[in-house]
């Protein structure tokens, strides 16, 4: 593996030239993620900003795709790329006063509302403004997608969207001030890392017989995000298939639905395979491999238990069962646990499929540096941190 290559660029080279740990993108992936799910025409595809922000990317991605922000540091960062306002839409369930005006200043009008005491706020403020919002009413299906309980914002339970009888409330609401706020549209968000169909499948149904008796005038319908990827095979083709496979049951399903345009926000099938972690082994003792990448750089594992494959840029026989953590002090700072590897001190590793919640995630705990990004296309390399 040590003659490994990213694009047209030897990971050696990387190896001799960046301090360590590095996050390393490839921008060919990138653009092919978006190119896939650009052929299913039916539906309007937003970027969720959250998944990583990484100003660089974004400035990639604009060209492409809309924007969906979940705070005001988010729509700004977004607008600093030259992105026009109209194509920005912000969600998130706790939006202040603070950011619902700023962002009505920037003439950003798309919101996804969450409950029915933040659409009086908007509305308030809107009209103080002599604004019109653009509300997209979130609904809360009650439709369990079978993911991690952590990332599953669509069940009964979640503190996100309204209810049935909460929706038709804020339709009224809308209809009552008719100057400050209009409807554009109803939808959903089941939550993350889905990657069957079934799912989508069964809330767009659900969704559309609540439409047909309460909605009935609205253009636009609204399913959220969520396509996962495998990063238990960690293999950039099955990935492919399973973005492909779920947009096409969804644009097979919304033809019945003529009249309707459909929009989805999609951050981790985007990003989260153009990327891996290069990171290196400072010590091995007993059954401990202590590495320098830290939660502070990759916390997904702590918080949900999840996975991502790690290989040695080098090739061992004798393997067998290491924890492999990072130098953080903390107990919780695994990487892997009982994993059947093998490492020497100064070795380097790579861990997969790092694009999506690991660098917007990060921080500088313990005062540890995050990790340096860089992205290559063909031969080019550029630093997207300092």
């Amino acid at each position: 593996m040590s003659h490994m290559k990213i694009e047209e660029v030897k990971i050696k080279n990387i190896i001799r030239k960046y301090k360590k740990p590095i996050n390393i993108y490839s921008k060919k992936k990138i653009l092919n993620n978006i190119k896939i799910i650009k052929k299913f025409k039916k539906i309007i595809f937003f970027y969720a900003v959250k998944a990583n922000d990484n100003k660089e990317i974004l400035k990639i991605i604009k060209k492409k795709m809309n924007f969906e922000t979940v705070s005001i540091g988010e729509t700004e960062k977004v607008l600093s790329t030259k992105v026009k306002p109209e194509k920005i839409i912000f969600s998130g369930i706790g939006k202040s006063k603070r950011e619902i005006y700023k962002t009505l200043k920037y003439n950003v009008k798309k919101f996804n509302i969450e409950s029915l005491q933040e659409l009086k706020r908007i509305i308030k403020i809107s009209k103080i403004n002599k604004k019109i919002a653009e509300i997209f009413i979130r609904i809360n299906l009650e439709i369990d997608c079978k993911s991690n309980k952590k990332i599953s914002t669509g069940k009964k339970n979640s503190k996100f969207g309204l209810n049935l009888e909460e929706a038709i409330k804020a339709k009224k609401i809308i209809k009552k001030n008719k100057n400050s706020a209009i409807l554009l549209g109803i939808g959903f968000h089941l939550g993350s890392q889905i990657t069957k169909s079934i799912y989508y499948i069964n809330a767009i149904k659900k969704l559309m017989k609540f439409k047909k008796k309460h909605f009935k005038k609205i253009k636009f319908i609204n399913l959220g995000g969520g396509i996962g990827i495998n990063y238990n095979k960690s293999n950039y083709k099955r990935n492919v298939k399973i973005k492909k496979n779920i947009l096409k049951k969804i644009s097979l399903i919304i033809k019945r639905y003529k009249t309707i345009k459909v929009i989805m926000e999609l951050g981790r099938s985007i990003i989260a395979d153009t990327c891996f972690t290069l990171f290196k082994v400072e010590y091995v003792k007993r059954n401990f491999i202590i590495t320098d990448l830290g939660i502070n750089n990759i916390i997904r594992q702590i918080l949900y238990k999840s996975y991502h494959k790690i290989k040695n840029l080098k090739k061992y026989k004798n393997l067998k069962k290491y924890n492999i953590v990072g130098p953080i002090c903390e107990c919780s700072d695994i990487l892997a646990k009982n994993k059947l590897f093998f490492a020497k001190k100064n070795d380097f590793l790579i861990i997969k499929d790092t694009g999506a919640y690991c660098y917007s995630m990060s921080s500088n705990y313990n005062s540890q540096p995050r990790a340096k990004q860089i992205l290559i296309s063909k031969k080019t390399i550029t630093i997207l941190n300092k």
